[in-house]
């Protein structure tokens, strides 16, 4: 684990499967914490924070939806289909106007 925290500080990334799974899950609910919606669910200051990250077996682990769903993308379907049919009707739009404006005589 400290050749792991060593590597990260130096900026380099590490490996997953390197990682222990009780210590990367304690971490991910630590990063999950920190990065919450609502502020009075984040660390109240950084200082808080930091001392998670060095006593990361201290840290209570949640059973939340995105450490288990992580892979799955979050687009729903309505929203996926506003996106398509907007992106079908830019170069629909394209083609009225290029037909409005070869009429001019």
């Amino acid at each position: 684990m400290a050749d792991c925290l060593n590597s990260l500080e130096a900026g380099m990334l590490v490996d997953s499967y390197r990682i222990e799974a009780p210590v990367a899950r304690s971490g991910m609910a630590a990063i999950y914490r920190a990065l919450e919606r609502y502020p009075m669910n984040r660390y109240a200051t950084a200082r808080e924070f930091a001392r998670e990250l060095a006593h990361l077996d201290q840290v209570g682990v949640e059973n939340r939806r995105e450490l288990q769903d992580w892979r799955k993308r979050k687009a729903h379907l309505p929203r996926r289909i506003i996106l398509y049919v907007a992106l079908l009707l830019v170069p629909v739009a394209i083609l009225i106007a290029m037909a409005l404006f070869s009429r001019h005589e």
